[in-house]
């Protein structure tokens, strides 16, 4: 089976650090960058089977990025997924009409569940 590759767009290095280590321990290549717009310049560079985004990056809000990256023929069929704090259900609306698959909140989801959830998308 071919590994799938996954683009982590997260500012926190702790967040960073453990999703990374918890995603390659379950098999997958994992690459990270901090900012919205390195998120677009990479995802359309590389083309990851699986897109996670933070909302809230330096640069960017996490939504911009997406719409960006939905803008490009690629990055309409793109799989995204979004790992935020931001409890804010006008935003969650909105990036589910962008086809966004999951909004997920870091509080309430363990690592194991965001593979879990990881793994049924990727499956």
């Amino acid at each position: 089976m071919e590994q799938k590759h996954i683009l982590l767009v997260e500012d926190d290095a702790i967040v960073t650090e453990s999703i990374v280590y918890t995603l390659e321990k379950a098999g997958y290549s994992v690459g990270h960058t901090i900012s919205g717009k390195l998120g677009v310049e990479t995802a359309l560079k590389s083309r990851p089977d699986l897109i996670i985004a933070d909302l809230l990056l330096p640069d960017m809000n996490g939504a911009e990025m997406i719409a960006q990256i939905r803008n490009d023929p690629w990055g309409k069929n793109a799989k995204i997924i979004v790992l935020t704090n931001l409890d804010d259900a006008q935003i969650k609306a909105k990036l589910l009409s962008l086809s966004v698959l999951r909004y997920l909140l870091k509080v309430d989801n363990t690592l194991t569940r965001i593979t879990q959830i990881i793994d049924e998308i990727l499956k």
